[in-house]
């Protein structure tokens, strides 16, 4: 009996060890799968911070300059000594090492600092706090090698082509005290992501004044109008119409007329309209490219442009949708009809350029300025004292009418009638263009360029960066 109480002993004592064993057990596979979870919550809130910080990066790219851009440069801090890079370091805001154990909210001091041009947010990185999450990102900026088409060298510098690499490091901040590395209290979670962006280069026009169709309808009454196809970048209003020499600057047509049948003239019987029109006293009125009077079929130009873009101002359904879409992200829209009069029409300065939408016919009787890209869907008929600088579309009825005086457009214009039909296909019509007074139009390059940066840029992919996608060089 004495025995049987012994073994009965021991098979409690082994029953007790085992749960003990199975209880801490559990209580080991509870505690890794609390840290999975937390850890897997982090990532996610990172990557929604850094989610977060593209679009509002993309929404600052919106009107600025990408060569400025990626010729800037700042001094991020750097924290732990030779850490190791990725492959696309050049790429990289901040280096992960930094990111994943460093308290950014009380830095510890910094061994050295690193360049990075294209930084598109503060040193430290910027806030982000929301309802759900809250956390900190970095963005930066860089040029892919677009320089070929162009028969130029590697530039990261400078941007042909309006395909730019963004990306952002959204950091989730680890909690006090729980992983101590680096001589910081936190562990942070960081999730990397990648953009390509594309800027829509289809306006990049070159020519103070396009006109599309086989055929144009044009006047020019009077001798006081110029048009100018010398590039005129750089140079502010002052400079442009005080009096310059156009010498030695880049030529382009004063008036380029375009039209898309290979084959078949392209725009011939446009370019023979308009200079049909010109009486001899007229004929120097316009300048660039090509002699005086400065009216070219430009047609082919577009075809063999390194701008993969261009060709779409060929495209009717194109700018229809265009024009269509242009509703979302207006400044400014005007029903059919509007008329603004007055001494104080404001729509948009260099240094604060817009984005103006005519649903129909506009009519500006008054005075005043404009900068950025104006998109008219009827008649564009300007009778006051009007300055514009940027880009002006005239789609749709493709009529551009100008009357009275101290009339000045610096950058470029382009007159296109085109209309859709039932069946979605779109049709060409004949543009109509009447100069009279003493309206002036400049070729300029930067104030084209800064009308159709102020188009939202397109996604052309999205992708969250890993070690396993780029492994690091050497392991931190």
């Amino acid at each position: 009996m004495r025995n049987q109480r012994g073994i009965a002993l021991v098979v409690a004592l082994i029953l007790a060890v085992l749960m003990s064993l199975l209880a801490l057990s559990l209580t080991f596979s509870s505690m890794k799968e609390a840290a999975t979870s937390n850890e897997f919550e982090n990532h996610e809130k990172a990557l929604l911070v850094a989610d977060a910080g593209f679009n509002e990066v993309k929404q600052m790219l919106r009107g600025r300059n990408l060569d400025q851009i990626l010729r800037t440069s700042a001094s991020v801090p750097q924290y732990v000594p030779n850490p190791s890079s990725w492959p696309t370091a050049v790429r990289m805001p901040v280096l992960p090492i930094d990111a994943r154990n460093i308290d950014f909210d009380s830095p510890p001091s910094s061994t050295s600092g690193r360049t990075v041009t294209g930084l598109m947010t503060p040193p430290l990185g910027r806030l982000i706090t929301t309802s759900a999450y809250s956390g900190r990102y970095f963005a930066k900026l860089t040029d892919n090698e677009d320089e070929g088409p162009w028969g130029l060298p590697n530039d990261p510098s400078t941007d042909h082509d309006g395909f730019v690499y963004l990306r952002v490091v959204g950091i989730q901040r680890g909690h006090f005290g729980e992983v101590n590395t680096h001589g910081t209290q936190v562990k942070n979670s960081v999730a990397v992501v990648e953009v390509q962006l594309k800027r829509d280069m289809t306006f990049a026009v070159e020519s103070p004044l396009s006109i599309y169709g086989r055929n144009a309808s044009s006047g020019f009454s009077g001798n006081s109008f110029e048009i100018d196809g010398y590039d005129h970048s750089g140079m502010d209003y002052n400079q442009v119409v005080g009096g310059h020499s156009d010498q030695n600057l880049p030529a382009f047509p004063g008036i380029s007329c375009l039209y898309d049948a290979a084959g078949q003239g392209d725009a011939a019987g446009a370019v023979d309209a308009v200079t049909g029109q010109l009486s001899d006293q007229q004929q120097n009125n316009i300048v660039g490219e090509g002699g005086t009077p400065s009216v070219r079929d430009a047609t082919q130009d577009v075809r063999d442009s390194p701008n993969e873009d261009a060709i779409n101002i060929f495209d009717g359904n194109f700018l229809v949708n265009f024009a269509n879409s242009m509703a979302a992200v207006a400044d400014y829209k005007y029903p059919d009809g509007a008329t603004l009069s007055g001494d104080e029409i404001q729509l948009g300065t260099s240094e604060n350029p817009k984005v103006t939408l005519a649903l129909g016919d506009l009519q500006l009787n008054g005075s005043g300025e404009g900068a950025g890209i104006m998109i008219v869907r009827g008649t564009l008929d300007v009778g006051g004292s009007f300055t514009y600088d940027g880009v002006i579309l005239v789609l749709g009825e493709g009529e551009l009418r100008l009357h009275g005086a101290n009339k000045s457009f610096l950058g470029g214009i382009y007159v296109v009638n085109v209309t859709k039909n039932a069946d979605g296909s779109a049709t060409f019509g004949t543009p109509t263009v009447d100069v009279q007074g003493n309206s002036r139009f400049y070729m300029k390059s930067d104030s084209i360029a800064m009308g159709y940066s102020l188009l939202p840029m397109r996604v052309l992919s999205w992708r969250e960066v890993t070690p396993e996608i780029e492994p690091l060089l050497t392991s931190n």
